[in-house]
């Protein structure tokens, strides 16, 4: 049985032993108050690789697609702050859909110009932005998630997963047959729904998840809408797994930021600067494979090709003020180097209002388009044995030599060289102790 969450395993391992004490007032015969044993599983790289929870060396928390709804509608960012330990959200746009995550002291956030201490992968491709290693959260259906895990500072999924990672597993037509149909409403405009099903037939499966949000916000000038759609063609055999999926978004987010507490006093509704705005389109074509090359030897790979359109619109206060001989503008007002026009021209003082009837309007728009592949030969069995405990080999190609041990309890150690370049081992983990 397999079990989303620490927290649950606590949880019923608790009530396990409820029953035994019930028992033990009403009658004298021993009962087994054991509790029962949980198997999770984890990937030991984002194209997975499952290690029993419990003999991994670094903290793993695992959450599935039930943990998302527990406060209502799917909110994938939300379900972390509220259920992940170690996590917070850090909302400085002042939008709901565009949180940085913070891990640890790590972050990970949606805008330009924050270090990324976290990657996140979706379906065994990275999902942090080629440009910047964003995590464009409003562009991730998050109706169609099916599992994830927040894993400790493991280095096989790479750039900016010194803090950790975010592996996320989206359904398909084998994991969730069958439809669903959710509306609902709220204050300030709020709109929401999406639409999924999911269908088997033999040995091949689809699923389809389309989903929707719009509001209006509480403070002048925000608002949110968003629309994606995630769709999945799967076949599977005795021995192997193919899967093709799309993921595609569009997002405009206005988040009017943060205000002094003097405005705020004045008008709570009230923004400090403005528009602001980011308007984001997301393509994403991946394939998954899934081989069983032998009883204990398969092979995992994944190749994706992705388009992020960013559109970004920002007003501040000036930066050119008049100069204060009544003509023209200075970086900086009065004192300051003439401002001048792409050709080198200075710029006339054209308002008679003085330094308040001047604004700055920030115009940014990117154009990204990024592609991978990644695979990995995963094989268990074992390398060196003793009378009490064995050790287990997963490797994978290609990649730098890379030794990692995680030892049953009472398996004694076991020294190993690397291999030569060409067979590099990516990690290790025990087999049970008998």
């Amino acid at each position: 049985m397999i079990l989303a969450g620490r927290t649950r395993r606590l949880l019923l391992a608790s009530a396990a032993l409820v029953p035994g004490l019930a028992m033990a007032q009403t009658s004298d015969s021993s009962t087994d108050t054991t509790p029962p044993v949980i198997n999770v599983h984890i990937g030991v790289s984002p194209l997975g690789g499952g290690v029993p929870l419990q003999k991994w060396p670094t903290a793993v928390q695992s959450f599935s697609a039930q943990d998302l709804t527990k406060q209502g509608a799917a909110d994938f960012t939300g379900a972390l702050a509220r259920q992940a330990a170690g996590v917070n959200l850090q909302n400085s746009q002042a939008n709901p859909y565009q949180p940085s995550v913070l891990y640890h002291g790590y972050e990970l956030s949606p805008i330009q110009g924050t270090p990324a201490g976290l990657s996140v992968y979706v379906n065994g491709a990275r999902f942090n932005t080629p440009f910047g290693d964003l995590a464009l959260w409003s562009v991730l259906p998050d109706d169609a998630i099916d599992s994830f895990d927040l894993v400790d500072g493991n280095p096989v999924f790479g750039l900016n997963a010194l803090g950790g990672a975010i592996d996320v597993k989206m359904k398909n037509g084998f994991t969730a047959p069958g439809g669903v149909l959710e509306l609902q409403g709220g204050s300030f405009g709020t709109v929401e729904g999406h639409l999924e099903y999911g269908k088997q037939v033999g040995n091949a499966a689809a699923y389809v998840d389309i989903s929707a949000a719009r509001n209006t916000g509480w403070r002048d000038a925000q608002g949110s809408d968003i629309k994606s759609a995630y769709a999945d063609l799967g076949w599977r055999g005795s021995a192997a797994a193919l899967h093709i999926n799309l993921i595609a978004g569009n997002s405009g987010l206005h988040g009017p930021g943060t205000v002094p507490v003097e405005v705020l006093a004045a008008d709570p509704n009230a923004q400090f600067t403005g528009p602001n705005s980011i308007n984001d389109k997301y393509l994403r074509l991946s394939s998954t494979l899934d081989l069983q090359l032998s009883r204990d030897t398969s092979l995992q790979a994944v190749l994706y090709y992705e388009n992020i359109w960013e559109h970004l619109l920002n007003g501040n206060g000036p930066s050119d003020l008049p100069c204060g001989d009544g003509q023209n503008l200075c970086q900086g007002g009065a004192g300051g180097s003439y401002s001048t026009a792409a050709g080198g021209g200075i710029i006339p003082q054209y308002l008679p209002n003085g330094n308040n009837a001047y604004g700055q309007l920030n115009l940014n728009t990117t154009n990204t388009n990024g592609y991978g592949a990644s695979a990995q030969i995963t094989h268990k069995g074992a390398l060196a044995s003793s009378s009490q405990g064995s050790v287990m080999m997963a490797a994978t190609a290609p990649t730098a030599p890379r030794l990692m041990m995680a030892p049953c309890r009472r398996a004694r150690a076991i020294i190993m060289r690397c291999p030569a370049p060409g067979l590099a081992i990516l990690s290790m983990s025990p087999a049970t102790c008998r």
